[in-house]
């Protein structure tokens, strides 16, 4: 039996981490901010610990003094909306991630998984200029946060850290573009769109928790790795699939919108999970388009329930 920890515990991949880890028969100790896990409650082998970015520094204090094996590193607030670009916010979170990393070394946990992001490699041409990542404060905040860790972790704790991007499926509870392009298209709304000529991917959650499982089990200590597809395609592929996958007959108005941002997935070894795992992702894009658009639709019945 595995006593695992994992901070943002109440997010959506950082739930669907716990859920599997907490059916796979792990004790998992989830750090939530507001105390507030949901479904999490019900299992047996869940245990709540209450803890804001301000406690971070007395986690150790806080976690129950038994022998863990991982520690995953979810939390982080301000990934989108105005605290995107809030240095202050973002500060914290860079200094939250660093004192999780030495909760986990003083604790003797054996592993710390940090989970980044593709904004790490975000670029933005506008104008004559050329901004990379340092045009994203959030993206250079988990830049920095992860080579804060890297370097801390060296000698300390085996270490790793992860990127997704536009990772979707059941579960997200957020206005995330994913969210948004399905709900509109179950209703034939018209969306205005970017041009979408740029390399893009989504992942279904099921596909993300696996990635982080086998970077668990087989990860080459000190590497990144990119969980998603190894071949990806262009944004505009991806939305007109979708439409037809839900039959919508929403106008797709691609050029609407001044395109300047992207990821650089140059930067990034695309194939560095599958060489030193094996693992690759597996969900049909279709079932998984499927079941996101049922679990939105009950979701929203709901809500107009309640109102």
């Amino acid at each position: 039996m595995k006593n695992v920890i994992i901070t943002g515990v109440g997010g959506f991949l950082g739930g669907a981490l716990a859920r599997r880890l907490l059916k796979d028969g792990c004790e998992v100790y989830g750090i939530s901010s507001s105390g507030k896990v949901g479904e999490l409650e019900s299992y047996h082998n869940f245990h709540c610990v209450t803890a804001s970015f301000d406690q971070y520094d007395k986690l150790s204090e806080l976690l129950p003094k038994v022998d863990y094996e991982t520690f995953y590193h979810f939390a982080w607030s301000g990934v989108s909306g105005k605290e995107y670009s809030n240095i202050i916010s973002q500060e914290k979170n860079l200094i939250a991630s660093r004192q999780a990393l030495e909760c986990a070394i003083s604790i003797k946990c054996k592993k710390f998984i940090f989970m980044g992001s593709s904004h790490e490699y975000l670029h933005d041409h506008s104008d004559e200029f050329i901004y990379f990542q340092e045009n994203s404060i959030y993206g250079a905040a988990k830049k920095a946060a992860e080579i804060w860790c890297r370097a801390i972790s060296k000698g300390q704790i085996f270490f790793n850290s992860v990127l997704f991007t536009n990772v979707f499926g059941v579960g997200d509870y957020s206005n995330r573009s994913t969210n948004q392009f399905i709900s509109k298209m179950l209703t034939n709304e018209e969306i205005n769109l970017i041009e979408g000529k740029n390399d893009h991917d989504w992942t279904y959650v099921d596909d993300a928790i696996e990635g982080i499982l086998s970077v668990e089990r087989d990860g080459v200590n000190g590497k990144q790795y990119y969980i998603g597809s190894r071949k990806l395609r262009k944004f505009s592929e991806i939305v007109i699939q979708v439409k037809r996958i839900l039959n919508s007959d929403s106008k797709l108005n691609f050029g609407k919108y001044i395109d300047t941002k992207y990821v650089d997935y140059s930067q990034i070894d695309l194939e560095a999970l599958y060489r030193d795992t094996g693992f690759e992702c597996t969900s049909d894009f279709e079932m998984s388009i499927l079941r996101t658009a049922k679990w939105l639709k009950m979701r929203e019945c709901k809500k107009n329930e309640k109102t």
